[in-house]
């Protein structure tokens, strides 16, 4: 009897509450120098329009399985304090961060007490060593901290070996 009261529950109020996942932006604004022969310029908020484009794109799966996701940006000015832009996204109780900083900046992000809770999506830097390596490894490799690899987040193309 049980069962059958269990089957006819639609799948929609199953979801019906619903789950908000918040994604912070974290990104420097910084001066670009191009060569006068570009013809079509690169937009100035690149990164952010890709976080965004990403955002309405998670918003049609979202429809389907209950979810929502919400864009939480944090934009530190050109000479401006990084960590306290992270720091603001963290108070905000922001879990996910997508960056676009450079090496430097995102190394000096991931050695805050703060970065411990956070997973953090590079997508900027170049090195493969902080595309996909959980932030106490990347602390580890600048030779800040001695912290053991999180399991949230997958190695990267040569294993952890090759970090």
């Amino acid at each position: 009897m049980v069962l059958a009261a269990i089957a006819v529950v639609p799948v929609t109020d199953v979801c019906a509450e619903g789950q908000t996942v918040q994604i912070g932006w974290l990104s420097q604004a910084v001066k670009r120098i191009l060569p006068l022969s570009y013809l079509d310029q690169p937009p100035e908020d690149e990164g952010i329009q890709g976080a965004r484009l990403g955002i309405a794109d998670d918003a049609t799966t979202g429809h389907f399985t209950g979810q929502s996701f919400e864009l939480i940006e944090s934009v530190a000015p050109e000479t401006g304090d990084v960590a306290s832009a992270f720091r603001d996204l963290t108070e905000k109780g922001i879990r996910l961060v997508v960056t676009d900083l450079a090496a430097p900046e995102l190394l000096s992000i991931v050695r805050l007490p703060e970065a411990a809770a956070v997973t953090i999506f590079n997508t900027a830097a170049p090195d493969d060593r902080l595309i996909a390596v959980p932030t106490s490894s990347i602390c580890r490799q600048a030779g800040q901290c001695s912290q053991t690899r999180s399991s949230n987040i997958s190695p990267p193309r040569g294993g952890w070996a090759s970090c």
